[in-house]
Protein backbone atom coordinates (compact mmCIF):
# COMPACT_ATOMS: atom_id res chain seq x y z
CA UNK A 1 0.00 0.00 0.00
CA UNK A 2 1.00 3.73 -0.97
CA UNK A 3 1.80 5.23 2.54
CA UNK A 4 0.66 8.98 1.09
CA UNK A 5 -3.15 7.50 0.57
CA UNK A 6 -5.57 8.29 3.12
CA UNK A 7 -6.86 5.25 5.57
CA UNK A 8 -10.27 5.38 4.19
CA UNK A 9 -9.60 4.78 0.53
CA UNK A 10 -7.99 1.63 1.31
CA UNK A 11 -11.43 0.93 2.32
CA UNK A 12 -12.87 1.77 -1.03
CA UNK A 13 -10.74 -0.03 -3.03
CA UNK A 14 -11.65 -2.69 -1.13
CA UNK A 15 -15.00 -2.75 -1.04
CA UNK A 16 -14.98 -1.94 -5.15
CA UNK A 17 -12.87 -5.21 -5.46
CA UNK A 18 -15.49 -7.34 -4.02
CA UNK A 19 -18.05 -4.90 -5.42
CA UNK A 20 -16.52 -6.56 -9.35
CA UNK A 21 -16.66 -10.41 -8.33
CA UNK A 22 -20.26 -10.25 -7.17
CA UNK A 23 -22.25 -12.75 -9.15
CA UNK A 24 -25.97 -11.28 -7.94
CA UNK A 25 -26.61 -8.45 -7.51
CA UNK A 26 -30.06 -7.31 -6.16
CA UNK A 27 -31.46 -3.91 -5.82
CA UNK A 28 -35.62 -4.18 -6.70
CA UNK A 29 -37.41 -1.58 -5.14
CA UNK A 30 -35.01 1.11 -4.45
CA UNK A 31 -36.94 3.62 -7.12
CA UNK A 32 -33.34 4.53 -8.88
CA UNK A 33 -34.93 5.70 -11.64
CA UNK A 34 -32.55 6.30 -14.97
CA UNK A 35 -30.13 8.71 -12.71
CA UNK A 36 -29.57 6.01 -10.63
CA UNK A 37 -28.89 3.61 -13.63
CA UNK A 38 -26.80 5.64 -15.21
CA UNK A 39 -24.59 6.18 -11.30
CA UNK A 40 -25.29 2.10 -11.31
CA UNK A 41 -23.70 1.46 -14.84
CA UNK A 42 -20.29 3.03 -14.21
CA UNK A 43 -19.56 0.10 -11.34
CA UNK A 44 -21.87 -2.39 -13.88
CA UNK A 45 -19.09 -2.18 -16.90
CA UNK A 46 -16.54 -3.79 -14.36
CA UNK A 47 -18.71 -6.45 -12.99
CA UNK A 48 -18.05 -8.88 -15.96
CA UNK A 49 -19.30 -12.06 -13.46
CA UNK A 50 -22.46 -10.91 -12.67
CA UNK A 51 -25.09 -13.51 -13.55
CA UNK A 52 -28.30 -12.10 -12.15
CA UNK A 53 -29.15 -8.36 -12.03
CA UNK A 54 -32.56 -7.98 -10.16
CA UNK A 55 -33.71 -4.27 -10.80
CA UNK A 56 -37.70 -4.65 -10.44
CA UNK A 57 -39.20 -1.36 -9.16
CA UNK A 58 -37.02 1.26 -9.84
CA UNK A 59 -38.90 3.02 -12.21
CA UNK A 60 -35.91 2.35 -14.37
CA UNK A 61 -37.45 4.42 -17.92
CA UNK A 62 -36.76 4.03 -21.36
CA UNK A 63 -33.39 5.93 -21.18
CA UNK A 64 -32.41 4.00 -18.50
CA UNK A 65 -33.37 0.69 -19.96
CA UNK A 66 -30.82 1.84 -23.16
CA UNK A 67 -28.09 2.04 -20.92
CA UNK A 68 -27.97 -0.82 -19.39
CA UNK A 69 -28.69 -2.80 -22.87
CA UNK A 70 -24.98 -0.78 -23.44
CA UNK A 71 -23.29 -1.49 -20.19
CA UNK A 72 -24.33 -5.33 -20.33
CA UNK A 73 -24.19 -6.10 -23.88
CA UNK A 74 -20.57 -7.40 -23.63
CA UNK A 75 -21.23 -9.33 -20.36
CA UNK A 76 -21.11 -13.03 -21.37
CA UNK A 77 -22.14 -14.73 -18.08
CA UNK A 78 -25.22 -12.59 -17.18
CA UNK A 79 -28.27 -15.14 -17.27
CA UNK A 80 -30.89 -12.79 -15.71
CA UNK A 81 -32.07 -9.63 -15.70
CA UNK A 82 -35.10 -8.15 -13.97
CA UNK A 83 -36.82 -5.26 -14.58
CA UNK A 84 -40.56 -6.19 -13.82
CA UNK A 85 -42.54 -3.20 -12.91
CA UNK A 86 -40.27 -0.67 -13.98
CA UNK A 87 -41.28 2.14 -16.57
CA UNK A 88 -40.26 0.64 -19.95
Amino acid sequence: CHKSLPQWYYGHLSATTCALSLISLFLTDHKMGDLGVRLLSKLLKSMNNLKVLELANNNIGPHGAKLLATVLRGHKHLEELNLEGDLI
